[in-house]
């Protein structure tokens, strides 16, 4: 298991969301990225809470790298970056880290992930996730913002560009379900960010 020098105030702050008492959360991260850890700590204890939410984490890492990967490539090379996630040595680790850094990490990824899928299919849906993504990697941590914003600019391209045959009459909506996620998202800051 890793920590990490601030590890006292991650169990402390999981405890304080364990026990439902989010005024004594840390001021230095996101309530988002502690949930699970909570959550599972109310149950399990908070060291197996903190491991819990960062085993859940990776295989939220997992995925995205793969839906990455298949929006970008392929089937195959979503697989294929989906499996290296376990295997290359600064991502398997994350399922041993006992800090907020894995659901951190995991959020960011889906992030970018989202924003590859509505350039790839630029679809309502796809804006739509693309908006989600961004939304909730600026919920995650305040360095969210930088992979928000490519997110949203892949997001904006897509919903203007559209799949297939152009239909001026789609980009209105494509565009309100990329930005209402991020408008929720700046609604919900001020009770994720003490």
């Amino acid at each position: 298991l890793i920590g990490s020098s601030d590890f006292r105030e991650y169990c402390a702050s999981t405890v304080a969301l364990a026990d439902g008492q989010v005024e004594l959360f840390t001021r230095n991260r996101s309530v988002l990225a502690g949930w699970l850890a909570g959550v599972l700590a109310q149950r399990w204890g908070t060291l197996d809470g903190l491991l819990g939410s960062a085993v859940a984490s990776s295989c939220l890492l997992g995925f995205s790298v793969g839906l990455w990967a298949r929006a970008v490539h392929s089937r195959g090379a979503g697989i294929l970056a989906a499996l290296a996630v376990g295997v290359v040595a600064p991502l398997c680790i994350l399922s041993r880290t006992l800090t907020y850094y894995p659901p951190i990490i995991a959020v960011l990824t889906l992030c970018a992930a989202t924003g590859a899928v509505a350039m790839r299919w630029r679809s309502a849906a796809a804006c739509l996730l693309a908006g989600m993504g961004a939304g909730l990697a600026l919920l995650v941590d305040a360095r969210g913002l930088a992979w928000a914003l490519p997110t949203l600019g892949l997001g904006l391209l897509a919903a203007l560009r559209g799949s297939g045959r152009w239909r001026p009459s789609r980009v209105p909506l494509r565009l309100a379900l990329l930005i209402v996620p991020v408008c929720w998202s700046y609604a919900l800051g001020a009770q994720v960010y003490p």
